[in-house]
């Protein structure tokens, strides 16, 4: 038989967040939630709003709007802080507020990619560590 926690989600990290770095960006990390709850909700009504503005599907919408619905929510919902990054000197540290600013814009859409992988990861590792504790 399987018990049921098996089945059971870890949403201490989803929820508090975890440090995250990328194998492509080792020396950066980003701190940031998994997919909560409140972040598929406003999601998911910021996705109507719009398609129904634009009159179209999501996979219709202009890839600004998307772009920037995308922006605002991750650094409202997901996104908590940031190291191992610096401002164009190479010298000054970026902070969590300047790169929530920056992620709307077109040029730095690996930048936006980066905190949904790490937001993924997040979302993922929670669940592997259920299953994992589960397992022991």
């Amino acid at each position: 038989m399987v018990t049921i926690n098996a089945l059971a989600r870890d949403t201490r990290a989803i929820n508090d967040g975890e440090w995250f770095a990328s194998p492509d960006f080792p020396d950066v990390r980003i701190m940031t939630r998994g997919y909560t709850d409140d972040y598929i909700d406003a999601l998911n009504k910021r996705m109507k709003r719009a398609t129904e503005t634009y009159r179209c599907t999501s996979d219709t919408l202009p890839q600004n709007v998307l772009r920037n619905i995308n922006a605002e929510l991750v650094g409202q919902y997901l996104l908590l802080d940031v190291e191992g990054l610096t401002e164009p000197d190479g010298e000054t540290k970026l902070n969590v507020e300047k790169l929530k600013s920056l992620l709307a814009q077109p040029e730095y859409n690996r930048l936006l990619a980066l905190c949904f992988e790490a937001a993924a990861a997040i979302t993922v590792n929670a669940d592997q560590q259920r299953a994992d504790a589960v397992g022991n």
